[in-house]
C-alpha cells in the first residue's frame, strides 16, 4: 500500500506541518476505506459495498473539498492508487451486474418453459 507517513514535508506547503499531517491521515484513511470496499466487492458482499461506499464518499469529500491543486508526490501517488482501486471496484460491479442480468434471463427462460409445460399438461 501507499506509504503516507514519511517525515518529510513538501516544501510548497504554506499552512505548516499540522495541515500536512491532517491531509496525510485523511488520505491514509481514504485508501484503507477504498481497500475495504474493494475487498467486499471481491467477495461479493454487495450490501457491505453499498454501506462502505456511502461512508467513503463522505471521506472523499472531507479529504478533497477546498483543496487547492497540489503537486505533492504523496497526493499524486494517493490519487493514482485511488483511481486504480476505483477501476477495480467498477470492473467488479460491472461483472456482478452482467451476472445478474444473465441469471435473470435464464430465470425468465426457465419460467417460460415451465409455463408452456403446464399449459400442455393441462390440455
Amino acid at each position: 500500500m501507499l506509504h503516507l507517513v514519511s517525515d518529510s514535508e513538501p516544501r510548497h506547503e504554506a499552512n505548516g506541518s499540522a495541515h500536512w499531517e491532517n491531509k496525510r491521515l485523511l488520505l491514509a484513511r481514504l485508501l484503507l476505506s477504498t481497500e475495504e470496499v474493494l475487498g467486499c466487492a471481491q467477495n461479493g458482499a454487495w450490501d457491505s459495498v453499498i454501506e462502505l461506499e456511502r461512508e467513503r464518499q463522505q471521506e472523499l469529500k472531507e479529504c478533497f473539498d477546498g483543496v487547492q491543486e497540489s503537486n505533492s508526490p504523496v497526493i499524486v501517488e494517493a490519487l493514482a492508487t485511488l483511481l486504480h482501486m476505483n477501476g477495480e471496484i467498477t470492473k467488479l460491479v460491472q461483472q456482478a451486474k452482467e451476472k445478474l442480468v444473465n441469471e435473470q434471463s435464464n430465470f425468465e427462460a426457465r419460467k417460460s418453459v415451465v409455463s408452456n409445460y403446464e399449459q400442455v399438461s393441462a390440455e
